[in-house]
């Protein structure tokens, strides 16, 4: 039975990771399971990659604490395209995935700031790290529309793009060991 329920009731971050890194095992001809870094509160950020192709997309949710579906649905949609590989099935009776996983790779990574998720779920108590803990615990946004992650910083807004502004002290394009993790992943798998 599947584990990640996408009848609106939000997985945990331990069900999502497990249930990747499961896929990957079962279909290890087809994926990989990578761990791509950790967050600040120390939870590692997994990505699986699915396909052998020379030509990549990246679908990356969970950027923001309170993306609380996208993960779970990235989760299922791998899962699927798996399945539907090892079977020979084709998606939607128009895509052979045979075909298309030969050109083609998806990188999944359902869960960039597993703080932000973990928070939104269990308050700020689920921040192990004291410090951080308390730091979030002073600022004004109630932890049910807290997005950011264990250091109070907007991931999504952290990569260094011509665009970017500094929206505190000490704020840092690319301040954060999720946005780094990230681009590291992308640069690494650019050189391949």
């Amino acid at each position: 039975e599947d584990m990640i329920k996408t009848n609106n009731t939000p997985s945990t971050y331990e069900e999502l990771y497990y249930e990747m890194w499961e896929t990957a095992g079962r279909y290890s001809r087809i994926t990989r399971f990578q761990v791509i870094g950790s967050s600040h509160d120390e939870r590692l950020i997994p990505a699986v990659w699915v396909g052998n192709g020379t030509q990549t997309v990246f679908c990356i949710a969970g950027m923001i604490g309170t993306d609380r579906y996208m993960p779970g649905y990235l989760v299922e949609m791998m899962k699927e395209y798996t399945r539907a590989w090892e079977c020979g099935w084709k998606l939607e009776e128009i895509y052979d995935l045979r075909d298309l996983f030969e050109k083609w790779t998806i990188c999944f990574v359902p869960l960039l700031n597993p703080d932000g998720y973990e928070i939104y779920e269990n308050d700020f108590f689920a921040i192990r790290n004291p410090i951080y803990r308390q730091m979030l615990r002073m600022q004004s946004i109630p932890w049910e529309d807290f997005g950011y992650n264990a250091r109070g910083m907007d991931i999504y807004h952290n990569f260094p793009t011509l665009h970017y502004t500094r929206s505190r002290m000490g704020d840092e394009p690319a301040s954060e060991n999720e946005t780094r993790a990230l681009m590291r992943m992308i640069q690494e798998y650019g050189g391949k």
